[in-house]
């Protein structure tokens, strides 16, 4: 929070001075950022916000006096916006984020469609579009830098989809470490076992000894937040 809080000031600084240069880059890079792993998606929505403004006035003009490398993360910070829309997608609240996410799209270069952290924020994107929930989190096991931070946004949608879809392919029952694994938790971890099927009967799962009974679960909302176990 005294990160968080030095870094509002210094941004406003830069505001009030109209300084817009590498300088400034780094500062809302560094405070989205710092804003990820405090959790506050506000304030790296902020932030996020004002990079796209600042890498589009600097963008032809990075060989400038005190812009030089100020758009050296920009793809990698396109990636994170994204898969902040993504995230966003998914909240029935906000009616703009396919869309969003589609114009950015559109407007990608060649080169950046090429760039290892966009095209993995377009295959997380196609994997939440078409409920693929195991590719989903076999790339956020993968994940580049701090995309599993926001991706970890997505992950209770991810898994009560998931869950339904399973609950629904598999009849009378089901093996709870396959489940499990399904998820994106690690069975073999005895804790994250047990976090993971209090998880499941938050859900309205039901069990009998080592597996879910689906015929017998009838499935509801959780409440519970449980981290994925991959990041």
């Amino acid at each position: 929070n005294w990160y968080c809080s030095q870094f509002k000031a210094l941004r406003q600084d830069l505001t009030v001075q109209r300084i817009f240069n590498a300088f400034a880059v780094d500062v809302y890079e560094t405070h989205a950022k710092i804003a990820l792993e405090e959790d506050d998606i506000n304030e790296y929505n902020q932030s996020q916000t004002q990079l796209k403004e600042l890498y589009d006035s600097i963008n032809g003009h990075e060989n400038e006096e005190g812009n030089e490398g100020a758009l050296k993360n920009m793809n990698e910070f396109v990636s994170y916006r994204i898969i902040y829309y993504v995230f966003l997608s998914g909240n029935k609240k906000y009616e703009g984020g396919s869309s969003d996410v589609l114009k950015i799209i559109h407007k990608l270069s060649p080169e950046q469609r090429s760039d290892p952290f966009i095209q993995h924020s377009l295959l997380v994107r196609a994997a939440v579009a078409d409920n693929d929930y195991h590719k989903f989190f076999q790339l956020q096991d993968s994940a580049p830098n701090m995309s599993d931070y926001l991706m970890d946004k997505i992950v209770p949608s991810i898994r009560q989809s998931a869950l339904q879809t399973i609950c629904k392919a598999y009849r009378p029952s089901v093996s709870t470490s396959f489940v499990l694994r399904g998820l994106g938790f690690n069975p073999d971890d005895k804790q994250e076992y047990l976090s993971g099927k209090a998880w499941m009967e938050s859900c309205g799962c039901k069990f009998e000894g080592d597996n879910l009974i689906t015929k017998d679960t009838l499935l509801r909302e959780s409440s519970s937040a449980v981290k994925n176990s991959l990041i």
